[in-house]
C-alpha cells in the first residue's frame, strides 16, 4: 500500500470521528495483544530467574564432583620437621608413613678455572694459545682464534671470546655434559676463566686437548687429557649423600628426588646437624575445603530457591512478580520439587551399616567392599552415615546447612578418614560403581537438573521459550488481522460517508427546488 493510498479522511458528510471510532473499535478487537506482550514479559522474568538458579546449581554440580572425587580423598601432604634442610611433595600413590632422613653432604657441580691474566680482553694468541690448535669440552670442538659459535675472531682469542664460543655452543652439548663459562675478575690485575658443568653428580667435566696443548696452557687441565686432571678445582664433583631411616644413599641431584620414597618428590636442601622427620599423611585440609565449598554453594542454592519460590515476605516486592510478596517462581512446581529433592540428599543417611554386615570381607564381581562405618566421638558411639556425623547439619530457623561441629569434623578426618570417605564417595560396587555415597548420589541429580540441554531447569526453559515464541506467532498473525479489519473499516466508513454525501446533495437540491416553487 502506497503513503498516499494510506491517508484516510473521514467524517466530512458524516461530522463523526470516523478516525477516532475505528481505532477504538481496533483496540477493542485487539486487547488479547496487551494480555499476550504482559505474558512475555513475564515469561522473560521467569527465563531470567531460572537462568539465574541454573548458574547457583551448576555450582553445587561442580563441587559435588570435586567432592565425590577419588583424587580429592586420595591426595597425601608432606610435612617436614625443618624445611631449610628437606622438603617434599607426596602423591596419591604414596604411602602415609614417617621417615628419618639425614644430609651428610649435598650434590655438587664440579668447577675449574684457569690461571688468573691481567686482561679479559688480551689476545692469548700472542702467549700462551696458538692459532688453530684445538680442544673438546662438553663433546663440542673448538678452535683458537677460529671464527665459530657466534665469533668473528680472524685468529685472535680472549677470555671474553672463549666464554662466549662455549656458551653458544652449550646448548648443542648433552645434558650429562652440558657446560657453561663466565670471565671471573678477582682483582684490578687478575681475570680468569671459570667452566662449570651445569649438572650436579660425581661426575667431571669432559674435556681434552686434541690439537696443541691449549687447555694445559690456561692451566685448566694439568695434563692432555682426557681424564679428571684439572689444575685449578673451585669445586668438587660430588653426589648427594644421605640416610632415609638409616639406610645409606647417594644421588647425583639435590632435588626432585622421584626414586627414594615411592610416589614422593625428595629436595635436599642443606645438610643437617640433626635428623629430618618427614610425614606422609592424609590430605584432610583439601577434603575439608571441598566440604566447606559444598556447605556453601548449597546454602546459596538453597537461598536462591527461597527467594524465588517464596509465597509469602514482609512485603518487599520481587522483581517481575505480579503480586507484592510473591517470589517469581513462587508457582512453579520444579522449585518446590527441587528445593525437596536437594534438602533430602544433603540429610538423608546411607545404609552402610547394613551393607558392612551384608558383605563384610566380600569381594568379587557384583559384591560391595565395604568397611565398618563405626565410630566413637567424645565418648559416643555412632555409624558415620550422613553429615551429622561429620558435625553438619540443617539449622533450625532455616533450611540451610551449617558445621555445627567443627571439632567434630576436625576429628572424623583425622582418626576416621576412610569411613568419611566411604559415606561421602560410596561404598565400591563392582558391577554397579559406587552406591550409597553422600555426594554421589546427590552430584547425580544435581547434574541431572544442572546440565545442558537436555538437565530439568534447561527444559523449563525451552519450554518458556516455546510458549514465548507461540505468543510472538500469535500476536503477529492477530496484527496482521487488525490491519486488515482497519482497512476493512475504513472502507466501510467511507462507503457510508460517499452515501451521506450523495444524500446531502440530493437534498440540498431539493430544497433549493422547493425555495423556488
Amino acid at each position: 500500500m502506497s503513503e498516499l493510498a494510506a491517508i484516510h479522511v473521514g467524517g466530512l458528510a458524516s461530522d463523526i470521528d470516523t478516525e477516532g471510532l475505528i481505532a477504538t473499535m481496533v483496540e477493542a478487537r485487539g486487547y488479547q495483544l496487551t494480555i499476550w506482550e504482559e505474558e512475555q514479559t513475564e515469561i522473560n522474568y521467569d527465563v531470567t530467574a531460572w537462568s539465574d538458579i541454573s548458574t547457583y546449581m551448576s555450582d553445587l554440580t561442580e563441587c559435588l564432583d570435586t567432592l565425590r572425587s577419588w583424587d580429592t580423598w586420595n591426595n597425601k601432604t608432606a610435612t617436614s620437621s625443618d624445611e631449610t634442610a628437606v622438603t617434599a611433595t607426596a602423591g596419591s600413590s604414596s604411602a602415609a608413613g614417617t621417615y628419618t632422613i639425614s644430609v651428610t653432604e649435598l650434590a655438587k657441580s664440579h668447577s675449574v678455572r684457569s690461571k688468573s691474566y691481567t686482561s679479559a680482553t688480551t689476545d692469548l694468541t700472542t702467549g700462551d694459545l696458538t692459532d688453530g690448535d684445538q680442544f673438546e669440552l662438553g663433546g663440542v670442538t673448538f678452535t683458537i682464534g677460529a671464527d665459530e659459535y657466534g665469533q668473528t675472531l680472524s685468529g685472535k682469542e680472549t677470555l671474553t671470546s672463549l666464554a662466549a664460543k662455549i656458551n653458544y655452543a652449550s646448548s648443542s652439548m648433552d645434558d650429562d655434559e652440558r657446560v657453561t663459562a663466565m670471565v671471573v675478575k678477582g682483582s684490578a690485575t687478575e681475570y680468569y676463566l671459570m667452566i662449570s658443568r651445569e649438572a650436579t653428580g660425581d661426575t667431571a667435566i669432559s674435556s681434552a686437548d686434541t690439537l696443541g696443548s691449549a687447555l694445559q696452557s690456561l692451566e685448566i687441565r694439568s695434563d692432555a687429557g682426557p681424564g679428571d686432571n684439572y689444575a685449578h678445582v673451585l669445586t668438587d664433583h660430588a653426589d648427594a649423600s644421605f640416610t632415609l631411616n638409616g639406610l645409606a644413599m647417594t644421588r647425583s641431584s639435590n632435588t626432585g628426588l622421584t626414586d627414594v620414597i615411592t610416589g614422593v618428590t625428595l629436595n635436599l636442601l642443606n645438610e643437617t646437624v640433626t635428623d629430618v622427620t618427614l610425614t606422609i599423611g592424609r590430605d584432610t585440609e583439601t577434603v575439608k575445603t571441598a566440604i566447606t565449598d559444598f556447605v556453601e554453594k548449597y546454602n546459596a542454592l538453597a537461598e536462591k530457591l527461597d527467594f524465588y519460590g517464596q509465597i509469602s515476605t514482609s512485603g518487599t516486592a520481587v522483581t517481575g512478580a505480579e503480586v507484592d510478596g510473591l517470589g517469581e517462581l513462587y508457582n512453579d512446581s520444579l522449585v518446590s520439587q527441587i528445593k525437596n529433592n536437594v534438602r533430602r540428599l544433603a540429610t538423608e543417611s546411607k545404609d552402610l551399616l547394613g551393607l558392612y554386615n551384608g558383605y563384610k570381607n566380600s569381594g568379587g564381581s557384583g559384591q560391595v567392599q565395604v568397611i565398618d562405618p563405626s565410630y566413637t566421638y567424645n565418648g559416643n558411639s555412632g555409624v558415620l552415615d550422613c553429615l551429622d556425623d561429620l558435625g553438619i547439619w540443617t539449622t533450625s530457623e532455616t533450611n540451610e546447612l551449617e558445621i555445627t561441629d567443627e571439632d567434630k569434623l576436625d576429628y572424623m578426618l583425622a582418626n576416621y578418614f576412610d569411613e568419611a570417605e566411604q559415606m561421602i564417595r560410596g561404598a565400591y560396587d563392582s558391577e554397579e560403581g559406587y552406591r550409597e555415597g553422600f555426594a554421589t548420589d546427590f552430584y547425580r541429580y544435581s547434574d541431572s537438573v544442572s546440565t545442558s540441554i537436555t538437565g530439568d531447569i534447561a527444559e523449563r526453559k525451552s519450554t518458556l521459550t516455546d510458549k514465548y515464541d507461540d505468543l510472538t506467532d500469535k500476536m503477529s498473525e492477530l496484527t496482521d488481522k487488525l490491519e486488515d479489519y482497519t482497512q476493512d473499516l475504513w472502507e466501510q466508513f467511507g462507503e457510508m460517508e460517499d452515501a451521506m454525501s450523495e444524500m446531502n446533495s440530493e437534498l440540498t437540491e431539493l430544497l433549493s427546488q422547493l425555495g423556488e416553487s
